[in-house]
């Protein structure tokens, strides 16, 4: 758009200049919308106007067909990563909590939250079966909605979950880590992180 207006004044401004070096300097006395277009008729004559007229709309059309280029619009997110220190395992039918997780975050702390995940990177023994991993809210003694991942990987795969519903509530909450197994077979978490995305 810039550069359309640029060449627009440019085209406007040879044109003016060569319609003036025509029209000569005001004579003094004369009016000066009189003095021009005496000057202008007398030098240049209608048909030489017409033809400035016409060159000018052809720019004009020439530009404005032209694609207008947008320019990239630049992201104000910012990206967050909360580590979660530890590793554990269970043969656990259930649940159980690996305490050595455990980890305080307060979401009101990003800002504006638009998009919290968690990874998590776990196996299960010899494959067998299937093995489950997830967030707990220890302080609401509830689990993190949309936490929970699978796998019946027997090499440490990392998990991405969908999005989080983390408490807001203005002050840190407790999370831990959580295991089972369906089949009894052992199932080891070895890391993981929290990503929060914000304005």
């Amino acid at each position: 758009m810039i550069i359309k207006i640029f060449l627009l004044t440019l085209i406007l401004a040879i044109g003016g200049f060569w319609l003036f070096s025509k029209i000569g300097t005001i004579v003094p006395g004369v009016p000066l919308a009189q003095n021009n277009t005496e000057k202008a008729i007398e030098t240049c004559g209608e048909d030489c106007a017409n033809k400035i007229t016409e060159a000018v709309s052809r720019a004009i059309a020439t530009l404005s067909a032209q694609p207008t280029v947008e320019l990239p619009k630049t992201s104000s997110t910012k990206v967050n990563y909360v580590t979660i220190s530890g590793a554990g395992s269970s043969i656990k039918l259930d649940w159980e909590d690996l305490s050595i997780t455990d980890f305080y975050l307060n979401t009101r702390e990003y800002g504006s939250v638009k998009d919290t995940r968690w990874y998590a990177t776990i196996k299960l023994k010899d494959g067998n079966g299937r093995a489950w991993v997830r967030l707990f809210n220890v302080t609401r003694n509830e689990p993190v909605e949309s936490s929970v991942m699978s796998t019946n990987s027997q090499t440490f795969t990392t998990l991405e979950s969908d999005l989080l519903k983390l408490r807001s509530d203005g002050k840190a909450n407790l999370y831990r880590v959580q295991l089972k197994t369906e089949s009894g077979y052992e199932v080891t978490f070895d890391s993981g992180k929290v990503k929060i995305i914000s304005y």
